[in-house]
């Protein structure tokens, strides 16, 4: 994605740092016992890419974050609260299975999975007769990748239904608030188990109106967060017109956190700083927890599995790694303990070394070929490195790490939970049935500090190409490439720029050199193809996709079984389209464009009434898809169902209006006798703008046969 533009880097960088003391608003608030409650509702609000301090809560005075404040002053608020990751999905793979990710195995976006046999708090609560629903705003948290175990219901869907689902697809917080309030109306006597994920503040900031107008919100990452807590507010709001407010805990908790050029990144992802992996979270329950209170004690988001089964009075399961806040939620104090960190971003991405550290006693460990140590009291912002290795905190430090890893990286999930055959059949449609690898390779590898570089400048072609300035992002591009020939972004945006200027002949000699460079890279192999097939060179495409199936990644094959049948459908060889869509949609259910095109390869096959019931599911995605309106008209009037045709046909008609769909409108009366009828609507192909000479012609041919006067 591209950085954004250097004024708004520059108000991010000062406000950085005048936020970097870390103040709080509140106070030290009215203690006493936290207390449990069986009964109560639970809702878990999960806010990306969040930054602490840019709240009101945490002391930020640009900040428009009201119900956020409202909820963190009448509640409980962790001044100290940290990420074992600073990813999306292992962030929330943590926080579902109370373990890091040295032990639940998800190390990035994409290319993991939760295992089945990983107990989540879903799961758990489920079994205790909650009900249990999730909203989420990020292809990165789609069911797919495991987080939907326990959930009764999990909404996965992004704004547009009509593209296939990749990891830049999102839903907007309004979106996502709506779908929980459908959902709730439902279920709101029920004692529930809700979890509302909102992405808005991730690059790249666009908050919509109101907020987009607002002069208090100058910077467009502010903005993002205010989009957000209005919704929050509409919760809340919600929450009390059910009368249910005041029997639900609520928890507020980020993911991780956001850069904006502290320590050279901008964005999330590489580092293991105080911006990457500090986050707001606050614990709200009307009666049961003091009003008002904030703990300094660090708290980690591996701890909220534990707090809220601690809360419903259930028990934790044996392999949590967190503990429970709830003695700190009283009033008490934390007793003292080393958090784990890791990215594997860098090393996945970029080639880099693999990031760990640990956090032990107010001092941070980095572990990378230049190690870091700082010390977090006295140098909040991280600016001096205090690692030495013959100094004797340099030793204590790697211990910890070391500590660290043998106790929280012995998983065998296999142990816990034995997976069922629908589980296993779904892990394997995914090409997928391990819970992942163990930590890599430390040795002979770049440190990311050395890589982040060529990470922003990535970045920026990426905002050149989305603002269409095309000869100004082809040369950063082949530069990025000659320097990292297997980074996707830049061969992503590469293949985008000769699409968008036309130009086939600078996409196959460009695609055909680097598939030579690197044959065994399924993933090139599949952008290349995904190109050839919107050039219309489909038999190419499928020589290109010939044998990468057994190689192709986790988040790569609904993509590559999608653009294989697009390939064979557009080769007319039906059979093996209709073959590859299926394996498209046994993995992403929801993928209606799939469905859309798999109706369509039913009807050239002959099947007119199993081509209705896909194009009926792609119609729940797709209602006012002219194509798939159509489609529907044509296998009803083929299966004789004139009544239906012409419905479908009259609906696509006042959204789309061509020849082809007038001339045959016209001839669904003309198969029931009524050629008065048949020969109107004929005329008006004739007079249609898009009428060509071939249909022309046809038209003619058929005026021409029909009776002038039918008895």
């Amino acid at each position: 994605m591209p950085k954004k533009r250097i004024g708004l880097l520059l108000t991010g960088l000062f406000i950085v740092a005048a936020a970097a003391v870390w103040l709080f608003v509140l106070g030290p608030g009215k203690r006493g016992k936290a207390a449990r409650n069986g009964d109560a509702n639970i809702l878990l609000i999960t806010l990306d890419t969040t930054r602490p301090d840019r709240l009101g809560a945490y002391g930020y005075g640009k900040a428009v974050t009201p119900h956020i404040d409202e909820i963190s002053r009448g509640g409980v608020l962790f001044q100290n609260a940290y990420a074992p990751v600073p990813i999306t999905f292992p962030s929330h793979a943590s926080m579902f299975t109370g373990t890091y990710p040295l032990f639940h195995k998800v190390r990035n976006n994409g290319t993991y999975v939760l295992v089945p046999q990983a107990e989540t708090l879903a799961e758990v609560l489920k079994a205790a007769g909650y009900a249990t629903a999730a909203f989420v705003s990020s292809f990165t948290l789609d069911s797919r990748f495991g987080l939907d175990q326990g959930f009764d219901v999990y909404d996965d869907r992004m704004d547009d239904a009509s593209k296939l689902k990749n990891l830049e697809s999102e839903r907007r917080a309004s979106g996502t608030f709506a779908a929980f309030k459908a959902w709730l109306e439902e279920n709101s006597g029920r004692k529930f188990f809700g979890w509302v994920h909102f992405y808005d503040p991730h690059f790249p900031y666009d908050p919509p109106e109101p907020v987009r107008s607002d002069g208090r919100l100058a910077d467009p990452y502010d903005g993002e967060i205010a989009y957000v807590d209005i919704h929050i507010g509409e919760i809340l709001n919600l929450l009390r017109k059910k009368g249910i407010f005041e029997k639900t805990l609520i928890i507020l908790a980020g993911d991780h956190g956001e850069a904006f050029g502290e320590h050279g990144e901008y964005g999330h992802t590489i580092f293991g700083y105080e911006e990457n992996i500090r986050v707001p979270l606050v614990f709200y329950a009307a009666s049961a927890f003091p009003q008002g209170l904030s703990v300094p004690d660090p708290a980690n988001l591996i701890d909220l599995m534990p707090t809220i089964l601690d809360y419903a009075e259930l028990r934790i399961p044996g392999f949590v790694q967190g503990q429970s806040l709830l003695p700190a939620i009283g009033g008490g104090k934390i007793p003292a303990r080393s958090f784990y960190v890791e990215s594997l971003f860098a090393h996945e991405v970029l080639g880099c070394a693999p990031l760990a550290g640990v956090i032990d006693k107010n001092h941070k460990y980095l572990r990378l070929p230049r190690p870091e140590i700082y010390d977090l009291e006295a140098d909040p912002a991280e600016r001096d490195n205090l690692y030495s290795p013959a100094d004797v905190r340099a030793r204590e430090m790697e211990s910890a790490l070391a500590a660290c890893e043998s106790r929280f990286g012995s998983s065998d999930f296999s142990s816990l939970r034995k997976i069922s055959p629908e589980e296993k059949k779904r892990l394997e449609s995914l090409g997928y049935l391990a819970s992942g690898p163990g930590f890599p390779s430390k040795k002979s590898e770049a440190d990311p500090k050395d890589r982040v570089e060529f990470w922003n400048r990535s970045q920026e072609a990426r905002r050149l190409v989305a603002a269409n300035r095309y000869g100004e992002a082809e040369p950063l591009l082949l530069s990025l490439y000659h320097d990292d020939p297997r980074f996707g972004a830049v061969l992503e945006d590469i293949a985008e720029i000769y699409f968008k200027q036309n130009r086939p002949a600078a996409l196959t000699a460009f695609f055909d050199a680097a598939v030579n460079r690197d044959p065994e890279n399924a993933t090139l192999r599949l952008l290349y193809a995904m190109y050839l097939v919107r050039f219309d060179l489909p038999g190419r495409a499928v020589g290109i996709l010939e044998g990468a199936d057994e190689s192709i990644d986790v988040r790569d094959r609904e993509m590559f079984y999608f653009v294989l049948g697009n390939a064979y459908g557009r080769m007319m060889n039906y059979q093996e389209a209709a073959e590859a869509l299926r394996k498209a949609l046994e993995i992403e259910p929801d993928n209606y464009e799939a469905a859309r095109l798999l109706g369509f390869t039913l009807m050239q096959l002959g099947r007119y009434s199993d081509a209705l019931g896909m194009l009926g599911r792609a119609e729940r995605g797709l209602p006012d898809n002219p194509r798939l309106l159509e489609d529907k008209a044509m296998a009803h009037a083929n299966l004789k169902e004139f009544g239906l045709a012409r419905k479908y046909f009259e609906k696509v008609l006042t959204i789309a209006p061509a020849a082809r769909i007038y001339a045959n409108y016209a001839l669904t009366f003309a198969a029931e006798g009524d050629y008065a009828k048949a020969r109107a609507w004929m005329s008006k192909v004739l007079s249609a703008r898009d009428l060509d000479e071939e249909l022309k012609r046809e038209c003619l041919q058929f005026l021409r046969t029909w009776p002038d006067n039918p008895e």
